[in-house]
């Protein structure tokens, strides 16, 4: 027996999937940073990290502390903390708070006597800064102290 020849008619026909549309389409490129205005740029950048060039957190709101006007803060003592000194601030919270420091980056005590070891300022200096202010300074010294600056 013989197979009949398909014809056009009896012939199944795939049909093609609809493509969507090309479209072309513009990227621009990305930008990290652009220089605004005639800003000179240092072509080298600094072998030192930031946190060493700037050391001072300027208040967004002076208080007067006793006879002293207080515009700024220079933390730049951090720098040459020892472990002597952490240890002192350690006992000195403890002392004051009556409360062990466990963790003392997490500890609001034991950060506020590093900030009097390394400044020289009396720890209740701290408490009268405006809220920005106090957040700037103890954020600073959270990063410090956990190694990230």
């Amino acid at each position: 027996m013989e197979t009949p020849t398909p014809t056009p008619s009896t012939t199944p026909t795939k049909r093609a999937r609809p493509q969507p549309p090309t479209t072309e389409v513009d990227v621009a490129p990305i930008v990290t940073h652009q220089p605004q205005g005639d800003a000179p740029q240092d072509p080298t950048p600094s072998a030192e990290p930031a946190f060493q060039r700037n050391t001072k957190v300027k208040l967004r709101k002076s208080i007067l502390f006793g006879e002293k006007n207080v515009e700024d803060i220079d933390l730049s003592g951090l720098l040459s903390l020892t472990g002597a000194d952490v240890l002192f601030c350690r006992k000195e919270a403890q002392r004051k708070s009556g409360e062990p420091v466990f963790y003392g980056l997490a500890d609001d005590a034991y950060r506020l006597e590093v900030l009097a070891k390394v400044t020289g300022l009396a720890p209740e200096l701290f408490l009268k800064l405006s809220a920005p202010d106090y957040e700037e300074v103890d954020q600073t010294v959270k990063l410090f102290l956990s190694g990230s600056v």
